[in-house]
């Protein structure tokens, strides 16, 4: 049977993004041979480099982008198999039902947060309009805090189902925790890179039990503290590896850097 190939959660970006810009590029590269082709003028002739320019520009980004994607593949494709295995396992359909479950009510929104998000939006509506210089206009005072409760309130349970399709991939993946990073939904995470950092790990108590793995993405992840999104994901743990699980922590924990000491 093949290897199992893991990809780093943002290499699709990246390709996708280079597939773009070389389009991109390239038609702006034949557009601009076309036009100076037919350029009659100096000025035309001027709009026509400036197309050459931005498309080689485009393909140039593109191909190192691409080079990027490349590195990343193969930095996963190596922290797959080197360093040492500290734990692997996937989750019982029982234990997953129940853990999406759980999930279910974690992320739902209790009643009285119905009422709150939609008052935060408008709070924050009305300060877009006292900081805006358009304020006079009654159009904008109605629409700008309207506009901004109704987007908390789309927002909210969207993220909360990006979430819980995470869940829901997560139970139906096997987890394996290496030296190297974490390994789950096909992805790979490794625990500190240029633009990336583990920067917490719980085991939380339950039925099933969960490992809580949090990532920090961004320029300065592995700053302290560090600063950027916050990417977590919660794997549960089969009621026959929680000891092993509570182990495990000590060693993921080692690998979230370390804290400055205050002078």
């Amino acid at each position: 049977m093949a290897a199992k190939r893991y990809r780093n959660p943002g290499t699709s970006l990246l390709r996708a993004i280079a597939i773009g810009l070389a389009l991109v590029g390239a038609a702006l590269v034949a557009l601009g041979m076309f036009l100076n082709k037919r350029a009659g003028t100096p000025s035309e002739s001027e709009n026509a480099e400036t197309l050459l320019y931005l498309g080689a520009a485009g393909l140039f980004v593109a191909l190192l982008l691409f080079v990027v994607g490349l590195y990343w593949a193969r930095l996963t494709a190596t922290a797959e198999t080197h360093g040492e295995l500290w734990m692997r396992w996937t989750c019982p359909p029982d234990d997953a039902k129940r853990f999406l479950d759980s999930e279910r009510q974690r992320l739902r929104v209790s009643a009285a947060m119905r009422w709150l998000i939609p008052l935060l939006g408008l709070g924050l509506g009305f300060v877009g309009v006292l900081i805006t210089p358009q304020r006079s206009n009654p159009y904008f005072l109605f629409l700008g805090p309207l506009g901004m409760g109704a987007l908390f309130v789309l927002l909210t349970p969207v993220m909360a189902g990006l979430e819980f399709k995470r869940s829901a991939q997560l139970v139906r993946s096997e987890i394996m925790v290496r030296s190297t990073g974490l390994f789950a939904c096909d992805n790979y995470y490794p625990w500190r890179s240029v633009n990336w950092a583990l920067r917490g790990v719980v085991f939380e108590p339950g039925e099933p039990a969960a490992i809580q793995f949090d990532f920090c993405m961004g320029r300065l992840a592995n700053s302290s503290p560090p600063q950027g999104s916050i990417y977590t994901i919660r794997a549960p743990v089969p009621k026959t590896l929680e000891d092993d699980a509570k182990q495990l922590l000590g060693s993921v924990a080692s690998m979230i850097p370390s804290r400055k000491k205050d002078d």
